[in-house]
């Protein structure tokens, strides 16, 4: 179901990634034919969402729809990204993973890095990097080793060493 990051600028993604990781995404219902979905997003106001055609034999054009005014103008919102990664976690969910604390654990025969790899290639690179930056902000450890081996800058390694 990767594909329908294609849709969406990367500013877009991370913004709806937000959502989805805040709980923005209210509901989420499938309908009867399992290729279309609804949902209602929280935004300034809770918006109502739809996605059509995931993962469709008959039709590879993904449809989506959102009250929102950024949507009217005719462009792809974060409500539409933030519904795809709850739709996309609960996919996961069905098949043999399971969710703790919006951390997913995948329980199957492929080892963890196989699916770090996997995963990494389907993102966009600046969500890889955003990503990366707020790991590396919310960790010092981490922070100072990644400065001390990408940076290469000697003079300042001292400096890593106390940021805050």
């Amino acid at each position: 179901m990767a594909y329908w990051r294609e849709y969406f600028a990367p500013w877009i993604l991370e913004r709806g990634y937000d959502y989805y990781l805040n709980d923005h995404v209210t509901t989420v219902e499938e309908d009867e034919s399992g290729y279309g979905f609804t949902g209602i997003v929280s935004g300034s106001e809770d918006y109502s969402v739809q996605v059509c055609n995931i993962n469709s034999p008959f039709d590879d054009e993904l449809y989506m729809h959102c009250t929102c005014p950024y949507a009217d103008s005719g462009s792809n919102c974060k409500h539409m990204a933030a519904l795809l990664y709850a739709i996309e976690v609960n996919e996961a969910n069905d098949s043999n993973a399971y969710r703790s604390d919006k951390n997913i654990s995948i329980n199957s025969d492929k080892n963890s890095l196989e699916i770090l790899s996997e995963t990494l290639n389907s993102l966009p690179r600046e969500v890889i990097k955003s990503e990366l930056e707020k790991i590396l902000a919310s960790d010092e450890s981490l922070r100072t080793g990644f400065l001390v081996k990408y940076n290469r800058n000697e003079s300042s390694i001292a400096d890593y060493l106390t940021l805050p």
